[in-house]
């Protein structure tokens, strides 16, 4: 892990930002920690995350909700909250959907911002010993794609409520909390792929994700199949909601943006680094199976080319 930034969010203004270095990823970590003023609670709702790409927003969401997808998808976040006492949380922002071999790549050229917008309210319940940090898991691999994320919150009368959003780049999951749901029809590109009860979709998406008890903080729903992630170019989502009461459910749209040119740089930069560590145990004389030290990539390892742009679409 590495540690890209540490503020004191109670004296930081009203956000945060850091320029990730170099690197390769498999998640970008948030971890805050403070003791709150007397009769106060600081609630996980503490801001906003958001991930900028060379200029191009890919990831905004609030950090609340990605707890809630972390601890729907994974593990049990750190969730402290202690009145008048220490509130720590932490939450994970993966770079993959689901196979686990996707990384954030980050080359010397790029320019990835982290930016986090504090929740007023929150931050003004800090007394002391507030922290903010911002870091990087470090691993190994090539990057296919971006793992987009991002919020909308909705205003939905009593009853049936259409709603359209457009520019929803390769829609792989949807996720919702709202107990005042009775019903959720979903349409990608003309294609009805769902139509359920709003119990049913919430049992479905407790048993995919495994969860050992009924689990009512966010739910999900899977548009993928199995490990499989296609490019679903897909362009407007059209969703109608049937509501028992008025009211502003948060929505997170989890996309995939492919990035052939990015695979081409991560995969060389991969075996570059493969090909010294492989040479330096030879040199030392360490023992390395034969299929490894024989491979072809150790004795001449020829990158692969980059691909041409792609002409726009008509």
């Amino acid at each position: 892990m590495q540690l890209f930034k540490s503020v004191t969010p109670s004296s930081a203004g009203v956000s945060t930002s850091v320029v990730v270095p170099p690197g390769t990823y498999s998640h970008f970590y948030f971890r805050f920690d403070a003791d709150a003023s007397a009769a106060e609670t600081i609630t996980r709702d503490i801001g906003r995350i958001r991930l900028n790409l060379n200029g191009k927003e890919i990831v905004n969401l609030d950090f609340d909700l990605l707890q809630f997808i972390n601890d729907l998808e994974g593990g049990y976040p750190e969730a402290v909250q202690n009145e008048g006492g220490v509130c720590s949380y932490t939450a994970l922002l993966p770079a993959f959907y689901k196979d686990m071999e996707n990384v954030f790549y980050v080359g010397e050229d790029d320019r990835l911002v982290i930016y986090f917008n504090y929740n007023s309210t929150q931050i003004d319940k800090i007394e002391q010993d507030d922290s903010f940090q911002i870091g990087g898991i470090h691993s190994r691999g090539q990057q296919t794609y971006w793992r987009t994320m991002f919020q909308e919150i909705p205003n939905l009368i009593n009853g049936t409520s259409p709603e359209t959003f457009e520019a929803v780049e390769n829609l792989v999951s949807l996720y919702y909390n709202n107990s005042n749901i009775t019903r959720i029809l979903m349409e990608v590109d003309g294609e009805v792929i769902v139509n359920a009860e709003a119990e049913t979709i919430q049992s479905i998406s407790n048993i995919l994700n495994q969860k050992e008890a009924s689990y009512s903080s966010i739910y999900k729903i899977d548009l993928t199949q199995g490990n499989s992630i296609g490019k679903l170019l897909s362009d407007e989502i059209k969703i109608t909601f049937t509501t028992s009461d008025t009211d502003t459910p948060d929505l997170v749209f989890n996309g995939i943006m492919f990035d052939d040119r990015r695979l081409t740089k991560s995969r060389n930069s991969f075996l570059n680094q493969y090909t010294r560590r492989v040479r330096r145990k030879v040199g030392k004389g360490s023992e390395i199976p034969a299929e490894i030290k024989n491979a072809p990539i150790i004795g001449q390892p020829q990158p692969v080319p980059m691909p041409s742009p792609e002409p726009p679409l008509t």
